[in-house]
């Protein structure tokens, strides 16, 4: 994914180096690396198709997933 954009906003090379990372206290709880974790891609992605399908729904369909009750980036918005 980061290839296609351009942009690789991870910073760690493997997941050793985040763990790293975080054990040595800069993320100290488990909520504050809930917190960090899903904003280091800036949400980039809203919604994902391949050939023709919503690669949301369908991964809906395996496994709901979690609601985000955050603000919108910028420009975005949660409607349909």
């Amino acid at each position: 994914m980061p290839d296609e954009l351009g942009v690789d906003p991870n910073p760690y090379s493997d997941l050793w180096a985040w763990y790293g990372n975080w054990s040595d206290g800069s993320l100290p709880s488990y909520p504050s690396r809930r917190r960090y974790t899903p904003d280091l891609y800036g949400r980039i992605l809203g919604e994902v198709f391949l050939d023709g399908h919503n690669g949301n729904l369908e991964m809906n369909k395996a496994a709901p997933a979690e609601i985000y009750r955050g603000k919108p980036a910028s420009g975005q918005g949660t409607g349909p």
